[in-house]
């Protein structure tokens, strides 16, 4: 197809046959496609932080994780949710993979919504808090395998 810049011309543009922004895409997607996606980001991403991880993102994912826990214990949701979408993204950055880290993060922004717009209590956060302990730890362990496996007994559940 043509594409005209005011100033520079006509052009001819590559038509790759899919101009939908994800944001769109996903806004419109059902929850279990969103949530099959997510598991697959979200298990390399995993991988990838337990490998790749710095102190500074150790430290990060700790308080969040922690924050996590108290706001759950509490029955706060808001406070849960945004320690849980903290977290997420800690772990997304802590993968060291612009690309996944990028794709991941527009896939927690639209979890988090999801959250703030379904969830009545945090039985979800404290049901998982022992995954959540188990991705962390192989994320502080640089235990790759533990992360992957943990995070795919996060997701396989969650949508």
């Amino acid at each position: 197809y043509l594409r005209v810049q005011q100033g520079l011309g006509t052009f001819v543009a590559e038509d790759s046959g899919f101009n939908e922004p994800l944001g769109q895409l996903m806004r419109r997607s059902t929850p279990q496609s969103i949530g099959q996606v997510r598991q697959i980001l979200e298990m390399k991403v995993a991988e990838l932080a337990a490998t790749n991880r710095s102190g500074n993102d150790i430290s990060k994912l700790e308080h969040f994780l922690s924050k996590r826990n108290k706001a759950a214990d509490k029955n706060a949701i808001e406070e849960a949710v945004e320690a849980h979408v903290s977290f997420l993204l800690v772990l997304a950055d802590a993968s060291k993979n612009d690309v996944l880290s990028g794709l991941y993060k527009q896939f927690v922004l639209q979890l988090k919504a999801d959250l703030l717009q379904t969830l009545t209590d945090t039985n979800i956060f404290k049901e998982k808090r022992d995954h959540y302990q188990n991705l962390f730890d192989g994320v502080l362990r640089q235990d790759a395998r533990k992360a992957w496996h943990s995070s795919g007994k996060i997701t396989g559940n969650m949508v």
